[in-house]
Parts: C-alpha cells; sequence; structure tokens
C-alpha cells in the first residue's frame, strides 16, 4: 500500500533495512540533517505549517522548501515507527538556560531500544543533535550532548560549551497527540512575541560543516573555526538559500523575506 512517506523513504535510506540498531538511527538523523534545512521561512512570508503529513513531505522533502520541529521531527517519528521502531511523541519546552515558564513549543520523539530510552531531534536548528541520546539518571560531563533527568520524571537536554553544559529545553513521558502539537505550531506561527515571528533562522547540518543563517548573519562553522558575511542584498540572500539550503524561492517572496529580516537584523 502507498505512503505519504515514499518519497522520503526513497531519499533517507536505513543502512540495513532488515534490523534495527542505534547506528540505523543515527545514520537516519545525520542524513536527514544533511539533505532537509531547518526554517522559518513560510512564517514570515505569512503561514502557518500544515502538519498533515502529506503536506509536511510535500513541503520538505518533495520541493526542498524545509521546515521547524513539528515538520521535521514527525518525518522522523513516522520513519521510525515505520521501520519497526518503540517511538513515542513528547513536546519539550525550550528554556535557553534560564528558569522560565514557557509553552511547550518544541516536538521531539524517544526510542525505547534495548531496555534504555533515547532522545532523537532533527529538528532543532543550527545545534541539534546527531545521534540518539540516552536518557541520564547522572551527568555524564564528557559527551557534547546530555539528556539527563530532573528526578520528577522529566528532562533537560544540554549542550556543552566552553562555560559549561547550556540547558536548551525539558521534556518528560506525558502522553501528547496531533492536536497538542497543532496548538504549539499555532503559537510559534502567530504569536506576537513567538521566536519564529520575529526571527529568520535558516540551518543545515552536514557531517564536515553546519550552516547557520540568522536574520541577516550567515555564519559557515566547523570544528576548527567560524566565519561569519552579512547579507546585504536579495541577490546575496538568493544565492545563499539556493547554493547551502538548497532552497529556491520567487522573486516576491525572497524581497518580503529580506524586508522581514531586515526589521530584525542588529
Amino acid at each position: 500500500m502507498a505512503t505519504p512517506l515514499q518519497p522520503y523513504l526513497e531519499q533517507v535510506n536505513l543502512l540495513d533495512p532488515t534490523s534495527t540498531s542505534l547506528e540505523q538511527i543515527e545514520h537516519l538523523q545525520q542524513s536527514h540533517l544533511s539533505r532537509y534545512s531547518f526554517n522559518n521561512i513560510s512564517v514570515l512570508l505569512g503561514e502557518t505549517p500544515d502538519l498533515d503529513l502529506e503536506a509536511i513531505t510535500e513541503k520538505v522533502v518533495k520541493t526542498g522548501r524545509g521546515g521547524y520541529c513539528f515538520e521535521h521531527n514527525k518525518l522522523m517519528f513516522e520513519l521510525l515507527k515505520h521501520y519497526g521502531y518503540n517511538v513515542k511523541m513528547s513536546l519539550a519546552k525550550v528554556i535557553n538556560n534560564q528558569d522560565v515558564q514557557v509553552p511547550r513549543t518544541h516536538r521531539v520523539s524517544i526510542v525505547s531500544y534495548n531496555g534504555e530510552k533515547y532522545l532523537v531531534d532533527v529538528g532543532f536548528g543550527y545545534i541539534c543533535p546527531r545521534t540518539p541520546l540516552k536518557l541520564l539518571d547522572k551527568a555524564n560531563e564528557s559527551d557534547p550532548y546530555q539528556a539527563l533527568s530532573n528526578g520528577d520524571g522529566s528532562y533537560t537536554l544540554s549542550i556543552k560549551t566552553p562555560r559549561g553544559f547550556f540547558k536548551l529545553y525539558t521534556f518528560d513521558f506525558a502522553d501528547y497527540d496531533d492536536a497538542d502539537c497543532m496548538m504549539g505550531n499555532f503559537y510559534s506561527a502567530n504569536y506576537k512575541d513567538a521566536v519564529f515571528t520575529n526571527n529568520l533562522v535558516v540551518s543545515r547540518i552536514t557531517q564536515e560543516v553546519t550552516y547557520s543563517l540568522r536574520n541577516l548573519y550567515f555564519y559557515t562553522i566547523n570544528d576548527d573555526n567560524q566565519e561569519c558575511i552579512d547579507i546585504e542584498n536579495v541577490h546575496s540572500l538568493e544565492s545563499i538559500l539556493k547554493t547551502h539550503f538548497n532552497i529556491e524561492l520567487s522573486k516576491n517572496e525572497l524581497e518580503r523575506l529580506f524586508s522581514q529580516a531586515s526589521k530584525f537584523h542588529t
């Protein structure tokens, strides 16, 4: 029977379709991150992303327009289910190292494998983890990321920085469904103070380099250094989107996007 996932299955393939393993999940994550861009372009063009699986497949996979967490992580969730993994949806609160009350606006997946649970995320921008992360009861400060128990049934994902671990988001094992995602998606795409209505963000993570665009700054990041250039005009924006993110927009869309990003640029 045909599945809306078919175009995705053809582009992001398993190493060995006859078995399941953490290595397979890591391969799927890295294939996804290197091929599809994370971005909020549709939001800044006045659209609320459609979370129907066929619509996501059309936008992210077929047309290459990319998307944000509710789109990317739904694709990965359905892909893991398709290949027989025990996977559960969770919604996270993005805290950015602060003790704040915020809504659940980030979708992730939790995979149960060989008696352990792992966080799988392909929708958190340029600092998205590239591998499944084991949920920990004790800190493991040697790893670049850690998903550590808070002692109350919830976990916090942190990233290692020169100043110590930076807390990115918290998540739990409560039951969430597509209706919860619709609420978070609507907030992210429409609320006047939401991050994605006040910034242009685009990223793509390859094995060798991470490309990240925020408003009118474009970064090229690798293990050794980081380079940044200013995007000075619509032509430059068009070239960067096409060359580094495989995104092609109409002239009208580019002009509107540049105008929006210019308002946020400091």
